[in-house]
């Protein structure tokens, strides 16, 4: 059985190559692994302050269906298969969905 996994984008960088390369953390519902695919993306907006005093998260925005597919995982400079709930690491995605990635966003699986 699988959960949804919620996974937010903090950066957006360039490897070596060139490529890039979505630099973030699973919020909840991990691991992300390599072959998941996100079909659903959005924003929540949330300040430092926000985090700092403890408020709680407001709805999503700029909600939209996707279809975009995590290629590779790098974590702590290597690849690996799977990225667990509170790790950073920078996913390689494809899709045709995958300009509308921004930092700040919030991407989704199906569960």
């Amino acid at each position: 059985m699988s959960s949804t996994v919620e996974f937010f984008v903090e950066a957006i960088a360039k490897d070596r190559a060139g490529q890039p390369v979505y630099v973030g953390f699973v919020v909840t519902g991990g691991p992300i692994c390599v072959g998941d695919k996100f079909v659903s993306m959005y924003e929540i907006p949330r300040t430092l302050k926000d985090i700092q005093l403890g408020r709680r998260r407001t709805s999503p925005e700029n909600v939209r269906d996707i279809s975009i597919c995590v290629d590779a995982i790098d974590a702590y400079r290597r690849r690996v298969q799977a990225l667990a709930d509170g790790v950073t690491g920078a996913l390689y995605l494809t899709g045709e969905d995958v300009g509308l990635v921004g930092v700040r966003t919030y991407l989704l699986t199906s569960g």
